[in-house]
């Protein structure tokens, strides 16, 4: 009995987890859809996967980052910062050296904390995407890898086979069940 409570548990929490992702993939795909220009966040967070150096050690490559969205006047020397590059379509993570206001318009001036010198442009803030407030080390890489045909492939195949076995052992399980109350029903 227990351990049928704790399977229906497990199940309902497994499929609550795979919802959740489903809905915050359908979220972010309406949204970069909706707005080109913009992209997307989950309630003002936003994650990205660093894919340089430039912030290392302190960022390593493959690590997530989340951003949230701040006021102008809150980011300060010392913050990180993830900005769009006007020049390409990339968002760059690096640390604010400089803060300039200039006639009520804020810019600021970068520098990743491995690079030698600072970036040659200053920011301003319509440019910016996020503050930096915390980092989730190598998941980028399994992301990247996720999203590859065949990392999409291996983890479809994972899930299903998952699935297939719980159904396998929940159905053998159901069985013996019925297989021992039949017994029980015997009489010698």
């Amino acid at each position: 009995m227990l351990i049928s409570k704790i399977k229906k548990v497990i199940k309902w929490i497994i499929i609550s987890l795979l919802l959740l992702i489903v809905i915050i993939n359908i979220t972010l795909i309406a949204e970069s859809k909706l707005n080109n220009n913009k992209i997307p966040d989950i309630f003002g967070f936003t994650p990205f996967i660093i894919v340089s150096g430039s912030m290392e050690p302190n960022i390593p490559v493959d690590n997530i980052i989340i951003t949230k969205k701040a006021r102008a006047e809150d980011i300060k020397v010392g913050d990180v910062i993830s900005f769009k590059d006007k020049n390409e379509d990339i968002v760059i993570t690096h640390r604010v050296v400089e803060v300039k206001n200039l006639n009520g318009i804020y810019f600021y001036k970068t520098k990743g904390d491995s690079n030698s010198s600072a970036d040659q442009n200053l920011v301003p803030y319509s440019q910016i995407q996020g503050k930096y407030i915390l980092k989730i080390p190598f998941l980028g890489k399994l992301i990247t890898y996720v999203r590859t045909p065949r990392g999409m492939t291996l983890v479809l195949t994972f899930v299903i086979c998952i699935y297939v076995l719980y159904d396998i052992a929940e159905r053998e399980i159901i069985r013996n069940r019925h297989k021992q109350r039949a017994l029980s029903k015997i009489k010698y």
